[in-house]
């Protein structure tokens, strides 16, 4: 497997289908930027979101249009380690 970061729209990886387990990594600076970055890839298959509240999330897998939406809820996200 391999992950690729970061993932821009200029890059092959975003345009061409891949046909192995690869992972885009992307970041963006608000949810209608993210939104225009998936919705300008000709596959969007799928979409994951990592994020603490699945309040703020569902109306964003909405929008993203893809066949699969998910939405890790990752309570330890922006904390300090133990």
């Amino acid at each position: 497997p391999a992950v690729v970061f970061p993932v821009s729209r200029e890059m092959r990886l975003w345009h061409e289908e891949q046909f192995g387990p690869v992972i885009p990594v992307g970041v963006y600076r608000d949810e209608a930027e993210v939104v225009e970055y998936v919705r300008s890839s000709p596959f969007g298959q799928q979409a994951a979101l990592f994020t603490q509240s699945t309040d703020a999330a569902a109306p964003l897998i909405d929008a993203l249009s893809t066949s699969v939406g998910r939405i890790n809820l990752n309570t330890q996200c922006g904390r300090s380690p133990d």
